[in-house]
């Protein structure tokens, strides 16, 4: 996945998770980190919403095959595959497909800070849906990421003349809408299903609406199967999604999904640096401080919600 804060509660966290953990855990961090820069290079050679059809598809068939292979259930448990299809398409479809749509014209950099103020609109709709309390602790989070989201929007450094740069905004914060309410659906609900019959059945999911977009919008579009392309379709199924999900899922059995939460937030910083490095994408004292201001109300409202009762 490219990210996206856990939306499944694991056992409680131990007072020192092991060092392993720690490993699974920067090593998941830096898959989903290295997935922003990756998605920009493949664009010349295949359609957008074709690649994260592609993705999903090939990320089911790689957990799909890993699950079999144990003899393990793949499909969800009864009266539970309506829901997680719905609540998984907000959260990987739609993830997978705006974000596309929105680095066609936003730099992955920056994308993926839009992206990742994902935590910041679920505290909202927590408030508004599920009725959850608004401690003060989010409130501040939540104010403190707003600004500096109001500062990213600054139109010194979004031109908002250009039509193009606004829809790969738009799609950007779309993309963070959709999985929030996903979460927040998600969380009301306690599910029998599995973790990996969980992911396995919403890939799929998520794979019929996606793909048939892409044949109703690409379908005339050709796809240039170069190495990179090879290469970066490899490596989102295989490794940033297949194995950074075993591994998420080892993480989560010692650490607490809001905790691991708090470490993902490290995913953008790692992806706006490698993109300035590709990509030479601008640099700024102003961009500087409404990245770490939406990084820190982001941060805040999660340690808010590690202190929260269960």
């Amino acid at each position: 996945m490219d990210g996206s804060p856990s939306r499944r509660e694991r056992l409680p966290a131990p007072a020192r998770p092991r060092l392993a953990t720690l490993g699974y855990l920067g090593f998941v961090v830096l898959c989903w980190a290295c997935n922003w820069p990756i998605m920009k290079l493949v664009l010349p050679d295949i359609g957008p919403i074709s690649f994260a059809a592609l993705r999903l598809v090939g990320a089911a068939a790689t957990i799909g095959a890993l699950l079999a292979l144990k003899g393990e259930r793949l499909l969800p448990a009864r009266g539970e595959a309506a829901a997680l299809a719905w609540t998984g398409f907000l959260q990987i479809g739609c993830l997978f497909t705006l974000n596309m749509l929105g680095i066609l014209f936003v730099p992955p950099g920056r994308a993926s800070v839009l992206v990742y103020t994902m935590p910041l609109w679920a505290t909202l709709f927590g408030i508004w849906l599920a009725r959850e309390r608004a401690d003060r602790g989010k409130l501040v989070g939540g104010l403190v990421g707003f600004i500096g989201l109001a500062i990213f929007f600054d139109p010194r450094l979004v031109d908002w003349r250009n039509g193009n740069v606004l829809f790969g905004n738009f799609m950007l914060l779309l993309s963070a809408l959709g999985w929030a309410l996903g979460a927040v659906l998600y969380r009301r609900r306690h599910w029998q299903s599995g973790f990996w019959a969980q992911v396995f059945w919403q890939l799929l999911a998520s794979a019929l609406p996606v793909g048939a977009l892409a044949l109703l919008l690409e379908r005339g579009r050709p796809i240039h199967w170069t190495p990179l392309l090879l290469s970066a379709f490899v490596y989102t199924c295989l490794i940033g999604t297949g194995l950074a999900y075993w591994c998420w899922a080892k993480v989560l059995t010692e650490i607490s999904a809001a905790t691991a939460g708090q470490a993902v937030m490290l995913v953008p910083v790692i992806a706006f640096l490698l993109s300035a490095l590709i990509f030479g994408e601008t640099v700024t004292p102003q961009i500087l401080l409404s990245v770490a201001l939406i990084l820190a109300g982001v941060l805040l409202t999660l340690r808010a919600s590690t202190r929260a009762p269960r």
